[in-house]
């Protein structure tokens, strides 16, 4: 996974001193391998989605909109379910949605799934695809504290404006229970610290806000208006919270 990681950053790790120089810019000169991408978010989310999954699975005439869907994998496994899910998929990367269409067809699922390739931001673009009909639950994976990169109040007012448009939903947020640089040098576990090690170094690099501690996650939810129930540890550092 950390491999994979690595891969999608490695324009970031080979181009250091021009970023720091502000000779290269990330996101005009250098990009994310955004195949790569999606193949280590999906494997470090995996268990987190899982518990999404588990949490959901009976929840009857229920629409799943999976922000930033990668691989589609979730989404396929969710309309598995019952036979009355649909799926809708949102990603701003075009070669990950292309191949997330392919898998989709593969699975027999393509009459229950939609996919949009566009900026999970824009609500006018894929609301018109999450069927009034149906129950809505939202999936954030990893995806969120990009936000940040806007400040609080960016991040607030689209949670608050996702939960004005979308009456009686629930949301669904897993996110890298992040560590300070002090927390870093103290933690025991080495694992761990190489993980979050590498996220404090790349990520300012790539215009992204940074993974947050619990309680961030949970002041930022609450002043956006949604209700916690419950905060699960899954796999790889990544807190799950159950919000309506």
């Amino acid at each position: 996974m950390l491999l994979w990681a690595i891969l999608a950053y490695r324009e970031i790790f080979n181009n250091f001193g021009d970023l720091l120089s502000e000779e290269k810019k990330y996101g005009q000169d250098i990009h994310r391998d955004g195949y790569y991408l999606q193949l280590a978010s999906g494997a470090f989310s995996f268990d987190a989605n899982r518990i999404v999954l588990e949490k959901i699975k009976e929840v009857e005439n229920s629409v799943l909109i999976d922000f930033g869907c990668g691989s589609a994998e979730t989404l396929i496994k969710f309309c598995s379910m019952r036979g009355d899910h649909f799926g809708v998929g949102i990603d701003n990367n075009e070669t990950v949605i292309s191949e997330a269409r392919k898998r989709i067809q593969r699975s027999g699922m393509g009459e229950r799934t939609v996919l949009c390739h566009a900026d999970v931001r824009n609500i006018d673009f894929w609301q018109k695809h999450v069927s009034s009909q149906k129950k809505p639950i939202f999936l954030a994976s990893t995806m969120l504290h990009e936000f940040l990169r806007f400040g609080d109040a960016f991040l607030i007012d689209f949670l608050k404006e996702l939960k004005e448009r979308f009456n009686s939903s629930r949301l669904f947020v897993a996110e890298y229970d992040g560590l300070s640089f002090e927390e870093i040098r103290n933690e025991k576990d080495e694992r761990r610290k190489l993980q979050a090690a590498l996220y404090e170094l790349w990520h300012p690099f790539t215009e992204q806000g940074m993974p947050q501690p619990r309680e961030r996650w949970e002041s930022l939810l609450d002043a956006a208006g949604w209700k916690i129930s419950e905060v699960v540890s899954s796999e790889n550092y990544i807190l799950v919270c159950d919000c309506s």
